[in-house]
């Protein structure tokens, strides 16, 4: 491997999401809100994720064949790309919906609660793909005749290194923003049995992470233009997150069912 390849500065990527998910968490709790709801959020990204890989392990191969076979490349490729979305609003809302309806202490959360449940949600996946990630540089570092040429070549830019590195920690920051919203809406629509905040929050993660699958299957994240641009639209995301977040906030406080 290149010399460049084992620059340091990638471990900024790991440790920056390490940092940005724990100190989502520790930020938020500190407005009182219970261990218990970051748990939660965290123990339903788990099964979420968990159940969502078994399924794209099983079929997702079979499902691309058959889209490619089916349809011409200009057709198949966005079907693609809004199916793998559609797996994540079913599994990822679907299991907080399930675990609202069996958890009388989640469907019952106020908003600062709701919030918690999802920065647990969040902050989970940024915990571990920081860990992972830290893990791999210092191994790149170290030994890097351990990993496969493919990993060693994500490591191998010759400029740029540090936006590069910084790319992951504003996407997961993003991310987590993402994943408070969406858990927010369905928290309310428990509270509100109405099943359009539920539908929102469905439509919203379906859209971003179909872009995530548009993205790294067919636009690509090879060069620093590329990586930047998708990043850029996922802070887009994370920014409507943000506001949606704050703007259903008084339907929580107010009481109000609709």
């Amino acid at each position: 491997m290149e010399s460049m390849g084992a620059n340091p500065v990638f471990l900024v990527s790991g440790a920056g999401m390490a940092l940005v998910a724990l100190g989502s968490v520790f930020w938020w709790k500190r407005g009182g809100v219970r261990w218990w709801y970051f748990g939660w959020g965290a123990f339903a990204w788990a099964v979420g994720v968990a159940l969502k890989f078994l399924w794209a392990f099983l079929l997702n191969r079979r499902i691309y064949e058959l889209l490619r076979a089916s349809f011409p490349e200009n057709v198949s490729n966005p079907l693609f790309w809004a199916y793998v979305g559609l797996l994540t609003g079913f599994f990822e809302c679907g299991i907080v919906l399930l675990l609202g309806r069996w958890l009388e202490g989640l469907r019952e959360a106020g908003w600062r609660e709701a919030v918690g449940f999802g920065v647990g949600f969040g902050a989970v996946e940024a915990l571990l793909l920081g860990l992972s990630s830290l893990a791999t540089v210092i191994i790149v570092l170290t030994a890097p005749e351990k990993l496969p040429p493919a990993v060693l070549k994500q490591f191998a830019m010759r400029g740029g290194a540090i936006l590069w590195a910084l790319a992951p920690i504003v996407e997961r920051a993003s991310a987590i923003l993402v994943h408070v919203f969406s858990n927010v809406l369905i928290i309310l629509s428990l509270r509100s049995r109405l099943w359009k905040w539920f539908w929102l929050s469905f439509i919203y993660k379906t859209a971003v992470d179909s872009f995530a699958a548009f993205a790294q299957l067919s636009y690509g994240l090879g060069t620093l233009r590329h990586l930047w641009t998708v990043e850029l639209v996922v802070v887009i995301f994370g920014l409507v997150g943000l506001w949606g977040t704050g703007a259903v906030k008084g339907k929580f406080e107010g009481g109000v069912q609709g």
